[in-house]
């Protein structure tokens, strides 16, 4: 598996959050009707769940055969320190389940101006 960093957003604690994800492979990884779970970790190794994203919780749209949304809900990550968490995502319409082959790592901050609600 190879790095890739890319520019983009990073998640901002207590805020909703997105980002479009494209995977370029042979065979599409997000075609019509698939389904897909990602969880969003601390580490790759951390035993604790911050999100479930799939796309039956609108955690994950599809956006066509190559790309999906991810979405994190402000509520979701509103407790979150800043640091970095990670997630992958997983196709699971399809036996055995078929994994994405990558791995992101987005960054978490808090903002200055917070607790408005």
């Amino acid at each position: 598996m190879s790095t890739t960093t890319q520019p983009g957003r990073p998640i901002v604690a207590g805020f909703p959050w997105s980002l479009d994800v494209t995977v370029t492979r042979e065979t599409p990884f997000f075609p019509s009707g698939s389904t897909h779970t990602a969880h969003v970790r601390d580490t790759p190794s951390s035993g604790s769940i911050r999100a479930t994203l799939t796309t039956a919780n609108g955690g994950l749209t599809r956006v066509d055969d190559n790309t999906v949304r991810l979405l994190i809900p402000a509520e979701t990550s509103a407790t979150w320190k800043e640091g970095s968490v990670v997630l992958d995502i997983v196709r699971t319409d399809v036996t055995p389940d078929e994994y994405g082959g990558f791995v992101l790592t987005l960054p978490v901050v808090r903002s200055i101006t917070r607790g408005l609600t």
